[in-house]
Formats: structure tokens, C-alpha cells, sequence
């Protein structure tokens, strides 16, 4: 790691504005590369219809491959879609609808995705919101009928309601878990990365406050927090339990950008730093050259977090280390399973020998 990039990465500010990027992009070498063809890859792309994740799309199609973007609204995502295409000139592309807080909906768009694409090589965990108010998205206890054979729906009957959860757990972690678990066999040979946030610094890994959020305690920028940092160790823990099958798995965070969900949902900050705020075009950057690169760093390694293009602390502060601890992440694991063993394979993540 150069100095410069050592005072940006030091000074917070300067390193995650356009600042920091321009002036890697500048002086480090690895901006320079070129990346390996993408034609013939498959790529999912969550929260693809603006901000971070239609750069990301854009930015995929460019390099040939073949992007499957997923919103939740219909005309925004076809405008997306024939903008990136007119762009591009890369006519692979489509679009799945499905909210991502919703994990019947997840498990359909999996089963579509897998039928559609029986091999993908890459998935971008990326749709995300803030909310300012307290919202909850019931859970089933029992699965779907559809994702069931026809002698198990005989014997489980009617789909029974569970638990509920918060909006930004279930969109951001919990349905993002579901997706990667009925995809894991499809990804074999692939990459996975989350799109986390700078805001996970300032947060330690508390299970039980993503798990069960009171309306009267919740603040939405908080509970963003948490699970931002709790995307960071899942990530990591993937990257363990899907070695053997040749997947890597990385988080990263793309510093503060200028989109729609910051303007609507952090408009004081905005104010502030607008100036200094990135595009989202940069902020897609090291998305994109994790899965479009064929660097050692990325290709032999998995379990990173990563900010322009290179590896980065994942602690800040004294408290987020402390938290970070092999109880805290054996219950993080285990409360994802349950909330999500109604929808797929029971157990961790469904391997394939490695390819």
C-alpha cells in the first residue's frame, strides 16, 4: 500500500469521496489493467435499476457479460434496461422483478434464475435502503407449497405465518442469505459480492439488535449499520463454507455516492458533502473489477472487504472488535439458517464438489 494511499485510507474523508478515488484511479497501476472478456459469464445484479447497481450493470455489459438485473418496480427497470443496452450495445441483458424483503419472492426469483441460467458466475448482493421509520415483513414457518413436492405438500398442508422481521434485515441480509443459499449450486466456480457500507465502522455485530429491533428504540441510519457490518462477517463466513466448491466471496464498500437513496434518506448529509460526493460510476468500480478482473489477489483469495480496488481493515474502533466474536458469528449463522430454512436445503449452504 503506497503512502498516498495510506493518508487517504488514515483521513476517512479523503478516502471515501471522489477525492480518494481520483487520486488512486491516478497513481495506482492496478486501475490500468485490463480485465478479463466476460462474454459467456453470467452475472445477477440486485438493485439494479439505479444508483450503485445500474453502474455495476453497466459496467458488466460493457465487458460482454451477460447481466440479469432485479428491482422491484417494472417501468423503472425496463427504462434501465434499454438504457444500458442503447449504452452498451450488449443486448444480454434482462430483468426479474422481485423485493428482495420478501422471502417467498426471493425463493421464486431462485428458482427462475437457476431454470434460466444453470450457471451463473457472478451474483451482487447490492439492493439496499435507509428507513426512517420502523417497518416489518412477515417470515413463513413453513415453506411455500410450490417449493415443496407433491407428498411433502401433502403432509405440511397450508403455508403457516412466522416471525416477522425488520425492512432492513430482511431486504439487505436475510433475503440476501436465501438468494446465495438457493444459488450456491449454480455459482460453483464463481464470485459473490456484497455491497456494504463505510457507515458498518461505526457499529459492532449485535445479533439480537438486528434480530429483534423495538419500534420505540429504532433509529434508521443504526440499524442500516448493523446490518452492514453483518454483511461483512457473513461474507467472510461464506468464504469458508463455500471453498471446496470454488466460489470467493467478498464485501466491499463503494464510499459515499451520490444516489437517489442518499438524497431522499440523507439529505443534511448531502447538503454537506454533495460536492464531494462520488458517482456512482466510481462507487461501482471494485465491484466491478472483483468479478471482471483476473488478479491473484481476488481470484486466489475470498473473504475480503475491499474499497478501490484494494483490501481494507474491516475495524475501526476498539468496540467493533471486541464484538467480533466466534459466539457472535456462530449466531448470526444460526439465526439466518432458521429464519430461511422454510424456503431451501436445510443446513448451511448447498455445495457441489469444487469444479
Amino acid at each position: 500500500m503506497s503512502l498516498l494511499d495510506r493518508a487517504l485510507e488514515a483521513s476517512v474523508v479523503g478516502s471515501f469521496t471522489t477525492v480518494g478515488y481520483r487520486l488512486r484511479h491516478r497513481a495506482e497501476r492496478r486501475f490500468s489493467v485490463q480485465d478479463a472478456p466476460m462474454i459467456g459469464k453470467v452475472v445477477v445484479v440486485t438493485g439494479a435499476t439505479s444508483g450503485i447497481g445500474r453502474a455495476v450493470a453497466e459496467g458488466l455489459a460493457r465487458r460482454g457479460a451477460t447481466v440479469v438485473l432485479v428491482g422491484r418496480d417494472k417501468t423503472r427497470g425496463e427504462e434501465a434496461l434499454q438504457a444500458i443496452r442503447a449504452a452498451t450495445g450488449n443486448a444480454r441483458l434482462s430483468l426479474e422483478l422481485a423485493d428482495l424483503t420478501d422471502l417467498r419472492a426471493v425463493a421464486d426469483l431462485a428458482m427462475r434464475l437457476r431454470t434460466n441460467h444453470p450457471t451463473i458466475f457472478g451474483l451482487v448482493h447490492n439492493a439496499g435502503a435507509l428507513y426512517d421509520r420502523f417497518q416489518q415483513v412477515p417470515v413463513c414457518s413453513q415453506p411455500p407449497a410450490k417449493l415443496l413436492g407433491a407428498a411433502s405438500r401433502e403432509k405440511v398442508g397450508p403455508t403457516q405465518q412466522g416471525p416477522v422481521l425488520e425492512v432492513t434485515a430482511a431486504g439487505q441480509l436475510v433475503g440476501p442469505y436465501l438468494l446465495t443459499k438457493l444459488l450456491s449450486s449454480a455459482l460453483a466456480g464463481g464470485r459473490i459480492v456484497w455491497v456494504s457500507s463505510g457507515g458498518m465502522y461505526t457499529e459492532p455485530l449485535n445479533v439480537s439488535k438486528i434480530r429483534d429491533v423495538r419500534a420505540g428504540e429504532y433509529q434508521g441510519v443504526v440499524a442500516y449499520a448493523r446490518v452492514k457490518r453483518a454483511q461483512v462477517v457473513l461474507s467472510e463466513e461464506l468464504a469458508i463454507q463455500m471453498h471446496d466448491a470454488g466460489i470467493s466471496v467478498h464485501a466491499m464498500h463503494p464510499g459515499w455516492v451520490e444516489t437517489p437513496g442518499v438524497a431522499s434518506a440523507l439529505p443534511v448529509f448531502r447538503a454537506v458533502v454533495g460536492p464531494l460526493l462520488r458517482t456512482p460510476a466510481q462507487g461501482a468500480d471494485t465491484i466491478v473489477w472483483l468479478l471482471a478482473t483476473a488478479d491473484s489477489e481476488v481470484t486466489g483469495t475470498s473473504g475480503k472487504f475491499w474499497l478501490d480496488r484494494r483490501a481494507r481493515t474491516t475495524h475501526r474502533l476498539a468496540k467493533t472488535r471486541r464484538s467480533d466474536t466466534p459466539a457472535e458469528r456462530k449466531a448470526l449463522l444460526a439465526w439466518l439458517e432458521e429464519v430461511t430454512a422454510p424456503y431451501g436445503p436445510v443446513g448451511a449452504i448447498e455445495m457441489l464438489p469444487a469444479p
